[in-house]
């Protein structure tokens, strides 16, 4: 499966999400609709970009705007970024600081904002059917995402997570020349 197909399938399912039918049982729908090559195919790719924004920069922004995050919650956060789409996943790759912008961190309603962008533990299963690598080797993490979002007014907060972000960064780089770590 290239990676056009793989975000086609998930615009696909946020397409159809709405009262009673969240996104995680859309796309579930829409797996179960695939051969099993083809779910074999997701899950590889799936693996590629959960994988790819496993990042410092990134950590620190679902940090920022989680108010805390754990490794097990960053998992989550990377399968929530996921599930925003391809857009907003290239963006928040770009540019993490965009992350300030997204309508679950300003609190804009509809769209995107009804997609968290930390997904529950078993919602991530859902993203990933077969489970992330870690699990397929042993490792499952414990617990799950906190749900905790940031509170406040949106201008304030956005402002807040862009300074806290840079500052991060450069205190990060500053204190230890192998920084980043997760690069």
């Amino acid at each position: 499966m290239d990676i056009d197909a793989f975000w086609d399938i998930i615009e696909a399912a946020r397409a159809h999400i709405g009262p009673g039918r969240p996104f995680d049982e859309v796309l579930t729908s829409r797996l179960a609709s695939l051969t099993r090559q083809d779910i074999l195919a997701y899950q590889e790719r799936f693996d590629q970009v959960h994988a790819a924004v496993y990042r410092w920069d990134l950590w620190a922004a679902a940090y920022l705007i989680g108010g805390g995050c754990s490794d097990d919650s960053f998992i989550d956060f990377r399968a929530g970024l996921i599930a925003q789409g391809r857009q907003w996943y290239q963006k928040a790759v770009a540019s993490p600081d965009s992350l300030a912008d997204h309508p679950a961190v300003t609190g804009t309603p509809g769209g995107s904002a009804d997609i968290p962008l930390f997904m529950s533990s078993s919602t991530t299963q859902h993203l990933a059917p077969l489970g992330s690598r870690a699990a397929r080797r042993g490792f499952m993490p414990h617990g799950r995402a906190s749900g905790a979002r940031a509170t406040g007014p949106a201008t304030r907060l956005r402002t807040w997570v862009r300074t806290s972000i840079s500052t991060i960064r450069n205190r990060c780089a500053a204190a230890s020349p192998a920084w980043p770590l997760f690069s």
